[in-house]
């Protein structure tokens, strides 16, 4: 067995719910010689970055509209938080939007392997073999990478003895192979496989799988994006809202409004948000 030994800056989501955690919370609120209106915005950009990784990582446990309605929620509000980069705000309208439609599928069984996860924990194993090395060195050793991940699954290997608790990359290899696939939780058969299902694929054979996601998706962003606005205003007087947050009637519509923030000049991001709380 070639992974050897854990990487001591092994990078774990484990990290960031801790520091998201109700201790976390109730540290920053006790403070007092800081400002009140920043230690509440502060303790609601943990709350929904918890929701937004409770979402994408619990395991069974939350049926594909819970986890829908918690990743919009933690974006709507992350999107209207004032000084985010421009960057940051729409790799998180790509990745949420993706995953509402890949979560609704009622062949996805865990969301969180429909991330840049795979591609981490890939670069991370390579690392255990040699810490530091060469795109050559990488070619070669995914080659092995490969082989090993062949005889893992055609062989049944387990990661470590019978008894012997794993850590790290070995448990996330582990719950890989041998989770149970029961745990689905989509709620629209699709029956579509591939890469070229992918959403916003216009003109193909299988252009419906979006429009059938989205006659249940529909209802679930639009009355999320209701509760949220009313929460924005109420809580932060925010009068001025991002382009999602309204009602979608169709695809279409939703598509535009998608392919609208991807513009540079779109103005909500230039602004950065009009996030403030009423003092």
């Amino acid at each position: 067995m070639f992974i050897r030994s854990i990487l001591a800056d092994f990078a774990c989501d484990r990290l960031v719910l801790d520091l998201c955690s109700a201790d976390t919370v109730s540290k920053i609120l006790n403070l007092e010689d800081e400002d009140p209106v920043t230690n509440i915005t502060l303790c609601l950009t943990l709350y929904f970055m918890r929701v937004r990784l409770f979402a994408v990582n619990c395991k069974g446990q939350l049926s594909a509209n819970e986890r829908i309605v918690m990743l919009w929620s933690s974006l709507v509000f992350m999107i209207h938080i004032d000084g985010a980069f421009i960057t940051t705000k729409r790799n998180l309208i790509n990745e949420c939007i993706g995953l509402c439609f890949l979560i609704m599928r009622d062949d996805v069984i865990q969301p969180h392997r429909l991330t840049s996860e795979p591609s981490e924990h890939t670069f991370a194993l390579v690392r255990t073999m040699v810490r530091e090395f060469t795109v050559l060195d990488f070619e070669n050793l995914v080659r092995k990478l490969d082989r090993f991940w062949i005889g893992l699954r055609n062989g049944r290997l387990k990661m470590s003895r019978h008894g012997c608790e794993s850590d790290g990359y070995k448990t996330t290899i582990g719950n890989h192979f041998y989770e149970d696939v029961s745990q689905l939780s989509g709620s629209v058969s699709v029956n579509y496989h591939g890469a070229e299902n992918g959403f916003f694929i216009a003109g193909g054979g299988n252009s419906s799988a979006a429009h059938d996601i989205w006659d249940v998706l529909k209802p679930i962003i639009n009355g999320v994006n209701k509760e949220m606005k009313y929460f924005l205003s109420s809580s932060f007087g925010v009068t001025e809202y991002h382009s999602l947050i309204q009602r979608f009637e169709s695809l279409d519509k939703f598509t535009a409004c998608y392919k609208d923030c991807l513009k540079n000049e779109h103005s909500t991001f230039k602004r950065g948000g009009k996030l403030r709380i009423q003092t």
